[in-house]
């Protein structure tokens, strides 16, 4: 990835990609049917049950929320495109 951001956005990154992956497995099991499971971060650890189900989905939306524009940024990527017609 071409980088335009500082070593701290990075590491910012590599931490949110970490915990949306952690928030995935969580949701993933109890989609299978686990009714309890212990989601791990890496900065948290906290046992969460079934009816927490629209709580990881939210978060797992925040934190997607937050991972688009910051490797947008990272990869050099402005966000934005105009485009005007040729005639």
């Amino acid at each position: 990835m071409a980088c335009g951001c500082t070593a701290e956005e990075l590491a910012e990154l590599a931490t949110l990609e970490t915990m949306y992956a952690a928030i995935n497995a969580a949701i993933l099991a109890i989609l299978s049917g686990a009714q309890e499971y212990l989601l791990d971060t890496g900065q948290s650890r906290q046992n969460v049950k079934k009816a927490d189900l629209d709580k990881l989905r939210t978060l797992r939306s925040e934190i997607q929320d937050e991972i688009g524009p910051l490797k947008d940024r990272c990869s050099g990527n402005s966000g934005s495109v105009y485009v005007r017609p040729a005639f």
